[in-house]
């Protein structure tokens, strides 16, 4: 399918859906930093976005890790062709201030829903829809269950906390971490041969400074939000494929859980199906967003 026959489909779709305008009406840089103050200091993340501003409520992307850039995600793209896509680096990661110097005491949840709210709020939206993906998916749960106002639609992808643990323990030999987890990756987690190149950008980053990833593994080994899922109010689609390091059984508790949940599974995908399946992937959940 070409992005040409992606675009129609989803004008089709638009015809027939009545649409939310999301931001401010003047348009924002299309890419710069935010300012970010927490706990007393304040820090900057970057952000870029793809599309045309007000054309339709904006989709934020939460990438994963934590540790990852935006770069591997940046496939999500292909949905600016009827809304803006925002993506952003989270603080301590890639373009956004680096943390070498901070406790693992800093790292925390917490510190990732301020830096959400910052976002939000940067971009003056009213209405907005978010997607995240793997520990991105983790955090867009997080920020749910807070049923805040101007969250329309959620899209979840994660992956089983016992992964999260692997890593702090991997970063002890990187050289041969690097390698193994380039090998389990490239099972469970992308299966394209050669792998897209926005996601050896996201791997390179990780390694370069594996600081949050390393600090935030004790936190998300520990995390267990089932008993609060029940607190997201809104409409959320699920997602995994065959292959996925997050097979059902990871996902069912979102399921079991979230009141309006929808399970869509990519038979041909592991992780990434934004990639492996790009455009079968991006007409159902540009469907889904609408």
């Amino acid at each position: 399918m070409s992005r040409l026959l992606l675009k129609a489909v989803c004008i089709f779709f638009l015809a027939f859906t009545s649409t939310t305008i999301g931001g401010i009406v003047s348009a924002p840089p299309s890419s710069g930093t935010i300012p970010f103050t927490y706990q007393g200091q304040t820090y900057s993340t970057w952000y870029t976005y793809k599309g045309n501003w007000g054309s339709y409520r904006p989709l934020i992307v939460l990438h994963g890790g934590p540790g990852f850039s935006h770069d591997y995600m940046i496939a999500l793209a292909d949905l600016s062709i009827i809304r803006p896509v925002i993506f952003y680096d989270q603080i301590g990661i890639a373009r956004s201030s680096y943390l070498t110097d901070k406790p693992q005491t800093f790292f925390t949840v917490g510190l990732f829903l301020s830096e959400l709210k910052n976002v939000i709020a940067f971009f003056n939206l009213a209405h907005y829809d978010i997607l995240g993906h793997s520990w991105g998916g983790m955090l867009a749960a997080e920020y749910a269950v807070l049923q805040p106002a101007g969250l329309n639609k959620l899209l979840l992808s994660t992956f089983p906390q016992d992964v999260q643990q692997g890593v702090l323990v991997g970063f002890s030999n990187p050289t041969l971490y690097r390698w193994a987890l380039g090998e389990f990756f490239g099972k469970y987690g992308c299966n394209l041969r050669p792998w897209p190149q926005p996601l050896n950008v996201s791997f390179d980053y990780l390694f370069a400074d594996p600081t949050v990833s390393i600090n935030m593994g004790p936190t998300l080994f520990n995390w267990d939000i089932n008993s609060r899922l029940s607190n997201i109010k809104v409409p959320t689609l699920v997602i995994n494929g065959k292959d996925d390091i997050a097979q059902d059984f990871v996902i069912q508790g979102f399921l079991d859980h979230i009141p309006e949940s929808y399970h869509l599974k990519f038979s041909e995908s592991s992780h990434t199906p934004f990639w492996e399946e790009r455009l079968p992937y991006m007409v159902a959940v540009g469907a889904f967003l609408l």
